[in-house]
């Protein structure tokens, strides 16, 4: 796989696989997807275990590590720890951590068994915009590349998440305990890893994630998915926190709904569809890039308008309003720029 781009289907999207210990591979990941270097890439593995090589980190960290590994591997959570000399520094593009993910889904793990090494994999799509779900959604991705593609099959429809795995960073405390930051959330939420610490007597501090400003997207990245404009379709994006009024340029607009808070506008917008017509977050984490890219490719469309997440009471939706944020780099109509 040194000199082979493969890509993988996940139960969260499909990535684009590479050797994680071969600088050239790595940088041809990099390349391929357009993917600025300063956006480091999450390595894959197959167990707790074989991660293990590639952390350098305190005895305190490394516990919590095996916590939460115990609970949430294999599954959509990337763990961040100081990474030890294996891995590339083009890898972790130049932060000194590593991060950490063993994947749930049964053709990605009978890949990672069969390689004998750790796979770096960022999603199969050009860097920026959404990410795909499925084999037809990474060919138009990367229609003239050297990609293999390995077609989705043997993964249960009701374990498929739709969107990236949450990213939490795990750092020592001056006082002995450890310092949490969720820096992407997913489908594991803030309050099942605060649960899981909890279980297991661990100290924790929970500590805020650094949030950019747009125009801030060159800096270096602690984390992949930390840019403002991301996952972002080809057709401008906008949050609608307007209601079913007072919505210009209906007629060139794709309304896209959660539960049924726009359905006032199907049939004058240009199209719509609700990602759950019952608010489900699981769903609609399941549907959100399937959504996107199909909004981007309604004939006329000039604009996108997306659902206002941020009054909804359930955690789990946190994952896909963050997707939803930066598919409209924090724009809002209807309202002030969140």
């Amino acid at each position: 796989m040194n000199d082979k781009l493969v890509a993988i289907p996940t139960e969260t999207v499909y990535g684009l696989a590479c050797n994680a210990l071969s600088p050239a591979a790595a940088e041809l990941v990099f390349r391929t997807k357009a993917r600025p270097l300063t956006d480091p890439l999450i390595v894959h593995v197959a167990s707790p275990s074989s991660a293990l090589p590639l952390i350098s980190a305190p005895t305190s960290l490394l516990h919590t590590f095996t916590t939460l590994t115990s609970k949430f591997w294999p599954g959509p959570l990337t763990i961040i720890l100081p990474s030890s000399p294996l891995v590339p520094s083009i890898i972790t593009s130049n932060t000194s951590t590593v991060a950490l993910r063993s994947p749930s889904h049964p053709v990605c793990r009978s890949i990672l068994s069969s390689s004998k090494v750790p796979l770096a994999m960022p999603s199969a799509n050009k860097f920026g915009h959404v990410s795909p779900t499925t084999s037809l959604h990474v060919m138009g991705e990367f229609p003239s590349d050297d990609v293999l593609i390995v077609e989705d099959e043997g993964g249960r429809e009701e374990d498929r998440v739709g969107i990236e795995s949450t990213v939490v960073k795990l750092t020592e405390g001056e006082g002995g305990e450890v310092g949490v930051q969720v820096l992407r959330p997913g489908a594991v939420t803030g309050s099942m890893i605060e649960g899981c610490l909890k279980e297991g007597g661990i100290e924790y501090e929970v500590k805020e994630p650094p949030r950019k400003a747009l125009g801030e997207d060159e800096e270096s990245n602690g984390a992949p998915g930390q840019n403002v404009k991301h996952y972002a379709p080809t057709v401008p994006a906008f949050i609608w926190k307007g209601g079913e009024g007072g919505m210009e340029q209906l007629e060139s607009t794709v309304v896209i709904d959660f539960g049924a808070e726009l359905a006032g506008l199907q049939g004058r917008a240009l199209g719509y569809r609700t990602l759950s017509p019952g608010g489900d977050a699981r769903e609609a984490g399941r549907l959100i890039y399937e959504t996107l890219r199909w909004a981007e490719g309604v004939e006329g469309a000039k604009w996108i308008a997306l659902p206002d997440l941020r009054g909804v009471e359930d955690e789990r939706v946190e994952g896909v309003r963050d997707r939803i944020w930066r598919a409209a780099s924090g724009v809002v109509k209807g309202g002030e720029k969140v």
